[in-house]
């Protein structure tokens, strides 16, 4: 209940304060939580290349 006795005597500046918080705080979340799921994908592609610049384009012998 107190919880609720400070919202309501906040001022309506600082409720807004605390709102755009949230929703940063929500949109960081979501931001982190992409690039943890994409950044493992990105780092495998570019292995990948470079192990095909590396070895497989001057020996294509390789995949037969």
């Amino acid at each position: 209940m107190k919880l609720l006795e400070l919202w309501t005597s906040l001022s309506d500046e600082r409720k807004a304060l605390i709102k755009k918080l949230g929703i940063a705080a929500l949109c960081l979340y979501t931001v982190m939580q992409i690039l943890g799921f994409l950044f493992p994908m990105v780092l495998l592609i570019g292995f990948g290349y470079f192990v095909y610049k590396k070895f497989i384009n001057p020996n294509p012998s390789i995949l037969r």
